[in-house]
């Protein structure tokens, strides 16, 4: 009985993380913040702008911890970005890779993680102290490789 008291803690993780996402998707909230922070990037030089679409990817995977949730709602957004910005599609992928990925240990949205930390038994905001310092230089190494990627015009298109 106790064994399973911590997986139903994990399992109403798991559904608030759902339900946040369904309710952003279905109130058209997502639109909305992609379309503002897809804008705020518009008028910025592409070397920049190719970091932002990395900082944007980095701040949507709170959100939308899926990683095949947040390509299917930026993607179609940042591809067309990138070509009238100057950044390839490919630099544009390796932003939404690295945006997405480095915080998949850290984002509290994400059901999966927070199960995880639960049946541990590791406060989130315990876990957040320790492991800050290594998130924070793994997001300066994706900007560093973005910002590589878009200097060597990365990819065919």
């Amino acid at each position: 009985m106790k064994g399973a008291a911590d997986l139903a803690y994990g399992a109403l993780l798991v559904g608030l993380a759902r339900a946040i996402l369904v309710a952003l998707s279905e109130g058209r909230i997502l639109d909305t913040l992609i379309h503002f922070l897809a804008s705020s990037i518009m008028g910025l030089p592409s070397i920049f702008s190719a970091l932002g679409m990395y900082i944007v990817q980095c701040l949507l995977n709170f959100p939308i911890p899926s990683g095949s949730g947040q390509a299917a709602v930026t993607m179609p957004i940042m591809s067309p970005l990138a070509d009238i910005l100057g950044v390839t599609r490919q630099t544009a992928v390796v932003a939404f890779q690295l945006g997405d990925g480095i915080s998949n240990i850290l984002t509290p949205t994400s059901g999966y993680f927070m199960a995880g930390l639960a049946l541990a038994r590791i406060p989130w905001v315990k876990w957040v102290k320790w492991i800050l310092p290594l998130i924070i230089a793994q997001y300066v190494l994706g900007g560093i490789f973005v910002t590589i990627a878009h200097i060597m015009k990365l990819g065919p298109f």
